[in-house]
């Protein structure tokens, strides 16, 4: 008997998951039109202002949380997610460390429609981030440049970051 209310509770907690899940993204449309540049370009200002913050920043074992965004910033890379309401994107800023890998620096922006999809996707991704630690992240020096210039490039931008010049590619999620 204890069994199976330990079931129908499991299976009741279940059910009011995925409804509060549901729920939390009702708001959101299922289908909108391509993310406009000027949005892109807005984007790429706040990654670079947040990296040239995040470089500065001691090197951590932990991700943080701070605005509406979750970091982890270690080996001289960081990885992003932020779950904003326009347009939620993450991305990885890839340093070279100098190392065999013959790379420049680069910075891999994957962005979204903010789509009911899109947004329990990057809320994943969130919640991903949120519970990383460096040693569980993979080595950056695996993120592959090549694959990031395969994908349908929707912006392409160089910057300079903490004294250094990356790349940055963008990539619509609804595109690959």
């Amino acid at each position: 008997m204890k069994k199976i209310f330990l079931i129908l509770v499991a299976a009741v907690a279940l059910s009011s998951c995925a409804t509060t899940e549901k729920a939390l993204f009702d708001g959101y449309p299922d289908d909108l039109p391509p993310v406009p540049e000027e949005q892109l370009q807005k984007i790429l200002a706040d990654i670079v202002e947040r990296e040239n913050r995040i470089v500065t920043e001691e090197e951590s074992d932990i991700a943080f949380v701070k605005d509406g965004y979750t970091y982890l910033h270690a080996q001289g890379n960081t990885y992003l997610v932020d779950t904003n309401e326009t347009s939620p994107f993450n991305y990885h800023r890839i340093r070279n460390s100098g190392n065999e890998i013959d790379v420049p620096n680069f910075i891999y922006v994957v962005y979204g429609r903010p789509t009911k999809e899109n947004m329990r996707t990057y809320s994943s991704k969130r919640n991903w981030a949120q519970i990383l630690s460096a040693k569980d992240f993979p080595r950056f020096d695996d993120i592959d440049y090549s694959g990031a210039k395969s994908q349908t490039i929707s912006l392409y931008a160089t910057v300079e970051i903490g004294g250094e010049t990356y790349e940055v590619i963008f990539t619509d999620i609804d595109d690959d």
